[in-house]
């Protein structure tokens, strides 16, 4: 099938029961399993799992940035903990300086809470509640983040086709983005099961994985245009 490429474009679908190359998992206490089946990458979060200035116990899911600007994408599905549903957590796409424990200086999108979707940093081990949209009860959801320069911009939107909804911007001065990927933490015990149906990177220097077959316009992944 001929294809053409989708210059800038990188996306990871969760398709398969195994993690692809290039991503790293961190879960410090050891207690929060992952899985990936049915096209979902799935953390089971167990406890107390934090991370903010000078500590990290969080569950993460890295792999190098790219360089230059770029934004970051996903859709999440929250099984929330029964009795104090997102309350002390955060579910989130997040901008890394490093995978050393504790990292100086990070950024992320996230819904979790009270209701809320939030813009987080932590810049030189102080951290920063930066933007808050309160009243947005919805556990499935699509998160956006965006670098440009030193500014990172955080978005939200409950349906595919609804137009993103601006959280908060903040310019970052101190962050030197070294990693991307999906974060899950908890500052109180809890038991829930975050979701994320992709992960998807698009920018002027991202190497793409994601082709074009000209005759029917259909996205689909180099992985996908090899097996036919």
């Amino acid at each position: 099938m001929p294809v053409s490429s989708i210059a800038g474009t990188w996306r990871d679908d969760f398709n398969g029961t195994k993690l692809g190359d290039g991503w790293n998992y961190t879960d410090s206490n050891g207690n929060s399993p992952y899985k990936v089946a049915d096209g979902w990458f799935s953390i089971h979060l167990v406890g107390h799992n934090d991370i903010w200035g000078g500590f990290d116990n969080s569950v993460k899911l890295l792999r190098d940035a790219p360089q230059g600007d770029y934004t970051l994408e996903t859709h999440i599905k929250i099984e929330p903990d029964m009795s104090a549903k997102t309350q002390n957590t955060w579910t989130s796409v997040i901008i890394f300086d490093s995978t050393n424990k504790p990292s100086a200086n990070w950024w992320y999108i996230a819904r979790g809470g009270a209701d809320e979707v939030n813009t987080e940093y932590v810049q030189n081990n102080a951290g920063v509640i930066q933007a808050s949209l309160k009243g947005i009860g919805d556990t499935d959801l699509y998160l956006k983040g965006e670098k440009v320069g030193q500014k990172y911009t955080g978005y939200y939107k409950i349906e595919k086709d609804d137009e993103w909804i601006l959280v908060g911007t903040f310019t970052h001065s101190t962050l030197n983005p070294l990693k991307v990927g999906l974060m899950v933490k908890s500052w109180a015990i809890r038991d829930m099961v975050s979701n994320y149906e992709y992960f998807e990177m698009v920018g002027d220097k991202v190497e793409s994985n994601i082709a074009v077959a000209p005759n029917e316009k259909l996205a689909v992944t180099w992985g996908q245009v090899k097996g036919h």
